[in-house]
């Protein structure tokens, strides 16, 4: 196997991958059985026929070949983006560049990868910490309630300050344009889930403010780079301080959601489910991430 590397931009990387009969050999060998047990060859059971009956019979080799694509690029590209430690996002674009039978094939794969983040000196970073004020007239269970809720708002506005200047300070490489599209599509699901949530309708809405969905997404885009670069900041502090949640937590969390739903089985279900898990595990990693850059800052 012969691989050649191109590196057009910071975001992209060109494998063309050259691979010789005896690299794909097995994998050629594969697709014949599976073709022969899916098809009907006069005189031998389903996946017995020998490879050159098969190939006959399916009009070709370049059927086997075809049949055996998908199963030699996983085999063979995945080994090559670990290898090389690459960190990439989204699908690879294929293309065959050469597979004519009885040789071997050169196939070419585009992968997009996600930008190089240097994160800034937390040491520099100078965000005010306001004091809470409560009205002293008010009733003293009135009082504890607006205090809880004065120092949620403040504690999740000072942790956002903190992260955005800690974004302001740092170097985030060139974001690809899959990345960018994915995320300003993403934004205007929200906004039409929003609008159905509201009772009303995604093009009423624009409607109500002239614009086309494409001028919109337009508009979205430079907002779009704002959370995606905010995202792999939190992502690269998340690996810098290895952020770990344990069991016992996930648990407690599900526990309050279980209890919040109160005898609905559908709901309790939901609950237990193991994607349900991972979403609260999501929810805690991404808030304790918040956390300890928070009160780096405060311990300063």
């Amino acid at each position: 196997m012969k691989i050649t590397e191109n590196k057009p931009s910071e975001s992209v990387i060109e494998f063309i991958i050259e691979l010789d009969r005896p690299d794909i050999e097995a994998d050629l060998q594969k697709a014949a059985k599976h073709l022969a047990e899916h098809s009907s060859i006069p005189g031998f059971r389903p996946g017995k026929a020998p490879y050159d009956l098969v190939c006959r019979h399916a009009g070709g080799e370049a059927k086997i070949y075809e049949e055996a694509l998908d199963a030699i690029i996983r085999r063979t590209l995945p080994p090559i983006i670990i290898e090389r430690k690459l960190e990439t996002t989204g699908r690879p674009d294929i293309s065959v560049q050469k597979m004519v039978p009885p040789f071997g094939l050169t196939y070419k794969a585009i992968v997009n990868l996600l930008p190089q983040v240097e994160l800034g000196d937390v040491a520099k970073i100078q965000v005010e910490s306001k004091p809470v004020t409560v009205d002293s007239q008010e009733a003293e269970k009135i009082i504890a309630k607006l205090r809880q809720e004065k120092e949620a708002v403040e504690k999740e506005r000072f942790e956002m300050a903190c992260m955005e200047e800690l974004l302001k300070i740092s170097k985030v490489g060139a974001l690809p344009e899959p990345m960018i599209a994915e995320e300003t599509e993403k934004m205007l699901h929200e906004l039409e889930h929003s609008a159905a949530e509201r009772g009303g309708k995604f093009e009423d809405y624009l409607q109500s403010i002239k614009k086309t969905k494409k001028e919109l997404a337009k508009e979205f885009r430079p907002r779009a780079e704002h959370r995606l670069r905010l995202s792999l900041i939190v992502r690269a502090f998340d690996k810098k301080e290895d952020v770990k949640i344990e069991e016992s937590e996930v648990e407690k969390e599900i526990e309050i959601s279980k209890k919040m739903s109160g005898q609905n089985p559908e709901m309790a279900k939901q609950f237990s489910s193991d994607g349900y898990r991972e979403y609260v595990r999501a929810v805690l990693t991404s808030r304790k991430i918040f956390e300890i850059l928070a009160d780096k800052i405060k311990r300063r």
